[in-house]
């Protein structure tokens, strides 16, 4: 039997995020990805903590476009949801 509060088996769940930003990775480690966009002519770049809980949909790589869901921490902001975005398809929430 399944309750309308569990998943199906086999499937996981949608990470929870409360904001996103989307543009081209500029810098990538194990632990951060790095983040540039262009909005109104002024270039804005935020750094996102990765963990074991981060997940990435995609291959990632410097200067692939993304879609990062995130939420803010006292550690500062962490990746909840990566999405490499390929030949203009938008990421999805």
């Amino acid at each position: 039997m399944i309750r309308a509060q569990e998943q199906p088996p086999g499937k996981t769940a949608e990470p929870t995020y409360t904001d996103t930003f989307a543009g081209p990775v500029i810098e990538l480690t194990a632990a951060k990805i790095t983040v540039s966009r262009t909005n109104l002519g002024k270039t804005e770049k935020r750094t996102f903590v990765m963990n074991k809980e981060t997940r990435v949909e995609g291959k990632l790589k410097v200067k692939a476009k993304v879609t990062v869901g995130f939420i803010t921490t006292e550690e500062g902001d962490m990746a909840r949801l990566i999405v490499v975005r390929t030949n203009g398809a938008a990421g999805k929430r």
